[in-house]
């Protein structure tokens, strides 16, 4: 993917966002990995990545931010100095593969709309910086996509891994 693909094809957001995984409408975990190391690639002036914790087992909870400040300067475009903080979160229960596509799938729309130079999404940038943390229960994605990549088969997971504080009987 670069730029170019992105500013003449519209239906990329959607090959981007859906599994080429047989019975997968959704992106597992290494698929979400990899897309979001594409974006951060492609819109390095836009997008950044951090750890906001671990999980259970140690994985690293990510979160992307989409800040417009350097590339509003950049096109002579001024921002506001106290912007508004908009959070989506998505995959709190693993096995809801749809709420993993919503962040990403609002990210790629709104940096689509910056390469087209649409006035509302240099507006909102403007306005916002906007967090996503696509996946927050990482360890149950994980287990899901170790399920699927044996089996085949998508597991009905929903908790995360720690099973300390689960009764027993």
């Amino acid at each position: 993917m670069n730029n170019e693909e992105l500013k003449t094809n519209d239906a990329l957001l959607d090959k981007l966002l859906i599994s080429p995984r047989k019975g997968v409408h959704g992106l597992l975990y290494d698929e979400v990995l990899a897309l979001v190391s594409q974006m951060l690639t492609e819109f390095p002036d836009l997008l950044t990545k951090e750890s906001i914790g671990k999980t259970y087992e140690g994985r690293d909870i990510w979160m992307l931010k989409l800040d417009g400040t350097q590339w509003l300067q950049n096109q002579g475009i001024e921002s506001y100095a106290n912007k508004k903080a908009l959070l989506m979160t998505g995959a709190h229960h693993c096995r809801e593969l749809v709420s993993v596509q919503m962040g990403l799938y609002t990210l790629l729309d709104i940096l689509q709309g910056l390469l087209h130079n649409e006035p509302e999404y240099i507006d909102l940038i403007k306005r916002s910086q906007i967090f996503s943390i696509p996946i927050v229960n990482v360890d149950g994605s994980n287990k899901i996509m170790e399920e699927y990549n044996r089996t085949g088969q998508l597991i009905l997971k929903r908790k995360n891994m720690d099973r300390s504080n689960e009764v027993a009987g």
